[in-house]
């Protein structure tokens, strides 16, 4: 009887948490864009239309954009947010798939077991970065990498 009620934990354990897995892969961000500078009475009238469609949505507006993290569909945003009476609400892309592609990751601290030699080739790395990417922002943090010697 133990045998069972063991496995019937971890079962139950497997499906929340593959559970979890899918819902947290469904939840994707979007930009829209609106006809209308958004003030802070549209706003209020946008949440709710988001929160009817996604009760755990987050919203986010500057301007004419609006950035939503959501479940629901793009179609079931659209309309939503068209629904409000606020202006023409229609996606928008934030960079292109060839933008994505072009420019390549921020350099990495790589931990080669020679401290000094390290920091200049990744300060040397760092600079010509920015240097050849002015308006993308730079990491608080930088990511390092140990190199393993076998």
């Amino acid at each position: 009887m133990k045998n069972s009620t063991l496995f019937c934990s971890f079962l139950s354990l497997f499906l929340l948490l593959c559970t979890t897995a899918v819902s947290a892969q469904a939840t994707g961000t979007r930009y829209f864009q609106t006809s209308t500078t958004l003030e802070a009475a549209h706003y209020k009238v946008l949440f709710s239309a988001l929160r009817s469609v996604d009760a755990d949505g987050i919203l986010s507006v500057e301007g004419t954009m609006m950035k939503v993290r959501s479940t629901a569909s793009e179609s079931a945003l659209l309309a939503a947010f068209n629904g409000t009476g606020v202006g023409d609400v229609r996606p928008v892309a934030t960079r292109s798939a060839t933008a994505q592609t072009e420019m390549p990751p921020f350099p990495v601290l790589m931990d080669t077991g020679n401290p000094e030699a390290d920091q200049a080739a990744y300060l040397a790395a760092k600079a010509a970065w920015i240097a050849a990417h002015t308006d993308a922002e730079v990491p608080a943090v930088a990511p390092s990498i140990q190199v393993v010697h076998e």
